[in-house]
């Protein structure tokens, strides 16, 4: 039997939950984060889609997906190569390998910094102001010049799965163009947006994952069940207020083999570079 546990996954799980994140900040950008939060507070689905750069010191990899939010609690993040399925639901994650046909599910502790997870789409940013530095800062980009920067308070800890998040932010709505976890010197990640859709419809099973028959289910590091005949979809579908469920002829409409493929854009290389560019306003 091969159990297989991928802890870097919930590594890189993290920068798709912080793209909204903010914590306290200084009385000079009181408005900023005043405008940022009143945006958020407003969102109760999100869907979008990235290329995914992972950048190490001799190679680069790509790929493209997809991350779907619903308020409060639920988060499905979608690769292509791998073909992986994260879902995070509440103080429990779901991760999909569909090479080798197995889902591994964990508990989260209490212990664990759960909010991390969550603060990228809420308002309630004073749990985390005890843990994590947050600082405006500003780029040259026609995009949007407004960006987020997010260290651990002690940047000494080995723990810790990141160094540094950098949220670089659209001028006309503050959601995400790019993102870029720094987990070492010589080691980041980048996603950028090709699109962002906000309280759009989307239906339930959307908010699941399908696993076909046969497909091995772990749960912390237990077998628990081999999947039967016809599948299953779990875990139980998300809360989607009634207005934003879409209808079933919608949902035909959508079907995956009708949906385009996201291209793999190119990224200029000089954007892979260390931030010098980045002016801190604190």
């Amino acid at each position: 039997m091969n159990i297989k546990t991928n802890s870097k996954h919930h590594s890189y799980l993290v920068v798709v939950l912080l793209l909204f994140s903010l914590k306290a900040f200084s009385s000079e950008t009181d408005e900023f984060f005043e405008k940022y939060r009143e945006l958020r507070s407003k969102i109760q689905v999100l869907v979008g889609e990235f290329v995914q750069k992972s950048i190490y010191p001799d190679e680069i990899y790509t790929t493209s997906g997809r991350v779907i939010y619903v308020r409060p609690d639920r988060l499905i993040f979608s690769t292509k190569e791998p073909n992986k399925t994260t879902i995070l639901d509440g103080k429990r994650i779901y991760e999909y390998d569909v090479e080798i046909k197995q889902v591994a599910i964990y508990d989260l502790t209490e212990k664990m910094d759960t909010e991390i997870f969550f603060i990228a789409f809420t308002e309630d940013i004073e749990r985390l102001k005890d843990r994590y530095k947050i600082n405006k800062v500003v780029v040259d980009d026609e995009r949007g010049r407004d960006g987020i920067s997010i260290k651990p308070i002690d940047e000494q800890d080995k723990e810790g799965s990141f160094k540094e998040i950098l949220i670089l932010l659209r001028s006309s709505d503050y959601l995400p163009y790019r993102i870029r976890m720094i987990n070492t010197e010589d080691v980041q990640t980048l996603m950028d947006f090709e699109k962002i859709e906000t309280n759009c419809k989307i239906s339930p099973k959307d908010t699941q994952m399908f696993v076909p028959a046969g497909t091995t289910i772990v749960v912390n590091d237990r077998l628990t069940e081999v999947v039967g005949e016809g599948g299953k979809y779990i875990p139980e579908p998300a809360n989607i207020p009634q207005e934003l469920i879409k209808s079933s002829e919608q949902e035909m409409e959508n079907k995956p083999e009708n949906n385009k493929e996201v291209p793999d854009k190119v990224i200029v290389e000089k954007d892979l570079l260390p931030t010098p560019q980045f002016q801190e306003k604190r």
